[in-house]
Formats: C-alpha cells, sequence, structure tokens
C-alpha cells in the first residue's frame, strides 16, 4: 500500500488552496468536462471513447503513486497520468500551479495542472477528465458553467465484478476504504453538486449519451431512476460495511 511521506505538508497547503490568476483565467476560457465516480465505475474507459473522436482532448492528472496494472496492462507516464515525485508536486502547489489537488486515502496526491489546461486551450476542443470529490467541489467554485458527469455502475453486484477484475488481488482494507469513499461521493452528490447521473452499463452507449448531452442538453433516461439506483447502491455498501464490522467485532 502507498504511504505519503509528505502527508501532513500536503494536508496543510490543500487546507485552504487556492489556484492561482493564470490557471483560472485560463478555466474561464476552457470548455470543460469533469467525469466524477467511484473507483470502477468506468470513467477512464468511457474518456477512451470519447477520446477517439476529434472533439475531446483528455487532461492527464499528475499524481504522486507508483503506475499499476489496470486490466492487466501497466499504466504509462503521460498516458493516463503525470507520475511525480512527492516534492514536485509540493513545489507546484505552492506556486498555485493546479487548479485543484487532492490527497486520495492518504496514499497519493493527485490534481490537474495548469500546464495541461494550457494543451487544451491551444487545441481548442473539449477538455475531459476524471475526477476526485474534493477536484470536483473546487472547480464548480471557480466556474458554475463546467459541466459534471457522475458515472454509476447499474448494480452493486457488476461494480465489485468490476473492482475484482481490474485488481483480483485487492486486499479487504482497501475495497473497505473504496467503499467508504463511495459513501462520501453518493452523499456530497446527492445534496450539494449540480451534475448529471449517466448509468455505466456500456460504456460506449454513455460515451454517446456524453456526446450527446454537450450538443442537445438532454438525457434520455429517467432522473428518477437514477435517483433510485443511487439510494440502491448506497444502500448495498451501507449493508457491506456493517456486515464486515459485524465478523471483525
Amino acid at each position: 500500500m502507498n504511504r505519503l511521506d509528505n502527508l501532513h505538508q500536503f494536508q496543510k497547503i490543500l487546507k485552504n488552496y487556492q489556484a492561482n490568476q493564470a490557471s483560472l483565467n485560463l478555466l474561464n476560457q476552457t470548455k470543460l468536462i469533469l467525469l466524477l465516480g467511484f473507483s470502477g465505475s468506468g470513467r477512464s474507459t468511457i474518456i477512451k471513447q470519447l477520446s477517439q473522436t476529434d472533439r475531446y482532448y483528455f487532461l492527464v492528472s499528475d499524481t504522486t503513486r507508483q503506475p499499476r496494472l489496470n486490466n492487466g496492462i501497466l499504466e504509462k507516464n503521460g498516458r493516463e497520468y503525470n507520475f511525480i515525485n512527492e516534492d514536485q508536486f509540493l513545489e507546484g502547489l505552492k506556486k498555485g500551479d493546479y487548479l485543484e489537488a487532492e490527497v486520495i486515502h492518504q496514499q497519493q496526491v493527485s490534481g490537474l495542472s495548469l500546464n495541461e489546461l494550457k494543451k487544451a486551450k491551444k487545441i481548442n476542443k473539449f477538455a475531459i477528465t476524471d475526477i476526485d470529490l474534493g477536484g470536483a467541489q473546487k472547480i464548480l467554485q471557480y466556474n458554475h458553467k463546467t459541466k459534471l458527469f457522475f458515472i454509476i455502475p447499474p448494480s452493486f453486484d457488476i461494480w465489485m465484478n468490476r473492482l475484482y477484475r481490474r485488481d483480483p488481488d485487492m486486499p479487504i482494507s482497501e475495497l473497505l476504504m473504496r467503499l467508504r469513499t463511495a459513501q462520501k461521493i453518493i452523499d456530497t452528490f446527492s445534496k450539494d453538486l449540480n451534475g448529471e447521473i449517466i448509468i455505466n452499463n456500456d460504456f460506449k452507449l454513455s460515451a454517446q449519451q456524453i456526446d450527446n448531452y454537450l450538443v442537445t442538453n438532454f438525457l434520455d433516461a429517467s432522473h428518477q431512476n437514477k435517483t433510485e439506483l443511487l439510494k440502491s447502491l448506497n444502500l448495498e455498501i451501507k449493508k457491506f460495511l456493517d456486515r464486515f464490522s459485524t465478523l471483525d467485532s
């Protein structure tokens, strides 16, 4: 399991972090699309599908963690993430050169840099990226016109299958941490975030729904069904966590 050597420094600088004015100016000029979701919800696959068109540019986030295997394929620097060390990340944060950054599971820091926004602005495409909860909140505070899509699995069981297919040796402690994070995302989205829910049953269809929405501002699935699914997922997560707590006591 990854550990941050400078955890307290990151927590201190991110507590009241503000991007510099250059980053905020670029944000206001960029057509930014954010995909929020649980680990294993399929955001990266949807982004890859959209990036096959000429309309999208994938913003590559910086991260302090090491590359990992996803479905048996090792992540590559500059493709899934820019893998940098903690000192480099801290230096960028001190300058305000990140639009957002977040400590994730106290194991890593990931964030969206000013350099990526510059690339997106230069080619004038939809800039798209997957994002964690804190980053989504921060960016929407900066610019409420940013489009947010919450990607959710069609059921709890399918989600669990996807997680373990991607990481078959995941320890139970890691799974529980991801479930708790998912709980927090659901609760915060339901109460505080303005975005569209995409049920990712098929990544090609999900990508098409996002693409169509950006043109028509309309999604063809029932909002009521989506909110009920969110409630169901939250309930299943709680049951799983409660069951483990009982066995562990």
